[in-house]
């Protein structure tokens, strides 16, 4: 959409010299920072105000440039001794509290701000390096990876190390700070970042936190298990810091739009009879199904990592392909990094075809050295197996699971290397798959730099109950302020809770996937055979898989957005109003883009609160417009998932109306030669959608106007209001309403709807003029 195409600000300086003896300043456009001289410490600022600064203090966790040593003491840098200049960088030697010892700080200008790297030297005996930067109880603060419990950064402690016990399977060393900053640290090293006020300790990783910690009020704390450290200061707003970080770590990789359709799987498939039955118990119900997931095993059970088949359950995994394929259905398979090693007289399994020394962890399913050159070779041979077999995607799961830390790996210590394991895992499966096309990949473990690699990820075993759905709405744009855009999770949860998952908790978990980007239904609950609940649940679930198809070409859009680095599909509120404090409590809401905000009920009821930031909104439920900048309690009966349409905005929307001689298939996730809008009345806009057209929208009193141009053959309009019309003209020549099924046989017309997604349906075709007075 044309107005998400900003292009990024860059940022220019003009570069001031100055002497070792006097404090030093460097200027750009947008960015300025400041080198004190005793103390040392480096201050940004951006427009005359100071965003953040290098908070000193004594030497530790909590003081800037401070660092740890082998024998446990801790130092930490003291004043300035010179400073040099030299093209876009300039180099700061700085003393420490150690004789022997110094520091050099050198600040880059880069096209996001500045990046600001510390050495020691020399670096012998450093274990630990520290970092602290000025802030305040009041600031707010996004990012660190995919979170569970909360959205706002503020207060906590975000430990950066890879884990599956303590769902840190998606950490990333990056925040954006309300204050009008962010900070990337360019590292993979275990460490951890305390934001103001932090309290209490966050779960540790294999029983021990990644780094010491000690908080204060007035300052975020940094700490890596490393002996350097280097780190990008991002100049503006959140969405500009999160812009900022996805061009220097990738952009997200676009995913093939067939990776939007339903995946059903289970928990311990029983073979193909079984896998064939459930992909024919949604048919016969009318549910759009895309995928089917054979999870595992699928392999013998007691040789997990082999890839081979296991021959009473899959006696033909070719047949069982085309079986699925001769029902329009992909199949996606379970794949890991894992590798069951049993002693040799409990089964009949091969050995371990990987080198000596590439199989770490303590338990009997290791995982595999992928910077071994040998064993990543081995691996991505036994992937491309699965190609002559018709394998069209892989769910690629753990790769969290096993502590890196303190193991001696190929590539070096796994200290630094522990965190890198997910992207490397990625690549590894990127370039087994590459070039067959339409391949989609899923993966529950990443790290900064995965988005650009593999075009999927989903939320892990989140419990299947209203705590597990209330957890995945905030895993959800947390992941997007990470830079991670193409995300689902298991409808339903994957573990059994407690309590279990009951049929309202199921509902309500399928409305919240139908506005994300992957819609996948299975696990260990009865939401793998979610049937059982009943005709009125299997219904109201078909009612939340059809919304998913309807709004597919948005969620496309804004794939394909991201991929041109605009933004995640879905976002904290407070990523795009980051000045409202409203937006900042509200981590139980999220936005799909920019225009279409949705507050899924979380609890078990038919009302929930909604919060709905500054603007205008039209209630997709009713029609009703409604102000922003206020909380309200919203009616929601469990037919429905409360959503709200920016006012003024126009989407791409596929309503599955009953208006075209040819009707929507029930797996069609788009129809060649049809497109469809959704719009909400309000200020005038001019909205572009590849394969959809351009479509000029406004409103002037009580009359709605609408342009469009450059759209398929067979085009419809969805314009959200809250009462049938008094006058509605095409081209001109005022048009009588028509009943929906009337309007099959005619190339233009209207029909007015009621209810939820009510209002004036048009029918166009590739261009028309449409004047709606109310």
């Amino acid at each position: 959409m044309r107005r998400w195409l900003l292009p990024l600000a860059a940022l220019a300086a003009a570069v001031a010299l100055v002497s070792a003896a006097s404090p030093a300043t460097r200027a750009e456009q947008g960015l300025a920072w400041k080198a004190d001289g005793n103390p040392f410490r480096l201050q940004f600022s951006a427009g005359g105000k100071v965003l953040t600064a290098q908070a000193t203090g004594e030497a530790g966790p909590d003081t800037r440039l401070s660092y740890t040593l082998a024998n446990g003491r801790t130092h930490t840098v003291t004043k300035l001794l010179s400073t040099s200049s030299k093209a876009r960088a300039t180099t700061y030697t700085v003393a420490t509290d150690e004789s022997g010892r110094t520091a050099h700080v050198t600040v880059r200008r880069t096209p996001q701000g500045a990046r600001v790297t510390w050495q020691l030297q020399p670096a012998t005996g450093v274990q630990t390096v520290f970092e602290a930067l000025r802030a305040t109880r009041a600031d707010h603060f996004l990012g660190a990876g995919e979170q569970r419990e909360f959205v706002d950064l503020a207060h906590r402690v975000a430990p950066l190390k890879v884990n599956y016990t303590c769902q840190y399977e998606m950490p990333v060393p990056f925040f954006a700070s309300s204050a009008g900053f962010g900070i990337y640290a360019r590292t993979s090293a275990v460490g951890s970042v305390a934001f103001p006020g932090a309290k209490g300790s966050p779960c540790a990783p294999w029983g021990k936190q990644p780094c010491p910690s000690r908080p204060r009020n007035d300052r975020i704390a940094l700490c890596f298990r490393d002996s350097s450290l280097s780190y990008d200061v991002l100049a503006g707003a959140p969405k500009q810091a999160l812009r900022s970080f996805v061009a220097l770590t990738g952009r997200p990789v676009m995913p093939p739009p067939d990776q939007f359709a339903l995946i059903k799987w289970r928990e311990n498939d029983p073979g193909t009879k079984e896998l064939l039955a459930d992909a024919d118990e949604l048919q016969k119900r009318n549910i759009p199904l895309g995928w089917m997931l054979l999870d595992s095993p699928w392999e013998d059970s007691t040789c997990l990592g082999t890839f081979e088949w296991w021959p009473s359950k899959f006696p033909s995994p070719k047949g069982l392909v085309q079986q699925l394929h001769a029902r329009g259905v992909k199949l996606m398979l379970w794949i890991s990094p894992l590798y069951k090693v049993t002693p040799p007289e409990k089964h009949q399994c091969a050995q371990p075809p990987y080198p000596k020394g590439t199989l770490h962890g303590s338990g009997d399913e290791p995982v595999i050295d992928f910077t071994n050159p040998a064993a990543r070779d081995i691996y991505a041979e036994k992937l491309r197996t699965l190609l002559p077999i018709g394998v069209d995607g892989v769910k690629a799961d753990r790769g969290d699971e096993v502590d890196l830390e303190g193991e001696g790996l190929t590539g070096g210590s796994g200290t630094l290397l522990h965190n890198r394991y997910p992207l490397q895992y990625a690549q590894l499966v990127a370039r087994a798959f590459k070039g067959r096309k339409g391949f989609a990949t899923m993966f529950r473990a990443a790290t900064t730099g995965s988005q650009s690699v593999v075009p999927g990820f989903w939320g892990g075993d989140e419990p299947g109950n209203f705590r597990g759905l209330q957890e995945s709405i905030r895993a959800a744009p947390s992941a997007g302020a990470s830079g991670f855009s193409t995300w689902g999770s298991d409808i339903g949860g994957y573990s059994v809770g407690s309590p279990p998952l009951s049929a309202e908790a199921f509902v309500r978990w399928a409305q919240f996937a139908a506005v994300t980007p992957l819609f996948e239904v299975g696990g260990q609950t009865q939401a793998s055979h979610f049937w059982d609940f009943g005709a009125g649940t299997v219904a109201r679930f078909r009612d939340a898989a059809v919304l998913h198809y309807e709004l597919f070409p948005y969620l496309f859009e804004l794939a394909r957005q991201a991929h041109l680095g605009a933004g995640p599909i879905l976002r904290p509120l407070a990523l795009e109003y980051p000045a409202d404090a409203g937006a900042w409590k509200a981590d139980l809401q999220l936005l799909v883009g920019t225009d279409l905000l949705a507050a899924p009920v979380t609890s078990s009821g038919t009302s929930t609160r909604v919060y709905l930031p500054r603007g205008a909104w039209v209630d997709l439920g009713s029609g009703a417009r409604r102000a922003g900048g206020r909380s309200f309690t919203r009616r929601a009966s469990l037919d429905e998932l409360p959503l709200f349409l920016r006012a003024g905005a126009a989407i791409p929307f596929n309503l599955r109306a009953n208006i075209w001689r040819q009707p929507w298939g029930t797996n069609d996730l788009q129809r060649k030669g049809r497109a469809g809008w959704l719009y909400a009345p309000g200020a005038a806009a001019d909205t572009q959608v590849p394969g959809a057209g351009r479509l000029r929208t406004g409103t002037q009193g009580r009359t709605v106007t609408l342009k469009l141009s450059g759209a398929p053959r067979e085009t419809q309009i969805l314009v959200a209001l809250q009462g049938k019309p008094g006058r509605v003209t095409i081209d001109g020549r005022a048009v009588p309403a028509s009943a929906a099924n009337d309007l099959k046989g005619r190339a233009q017309g209207w029909t007015f709807l009621r209810g939820a997604f009510g209002g004036v349906l048009l029918k166009l075709g590739r261009a028309a003029t449409v004047t709606i007075a109310r």
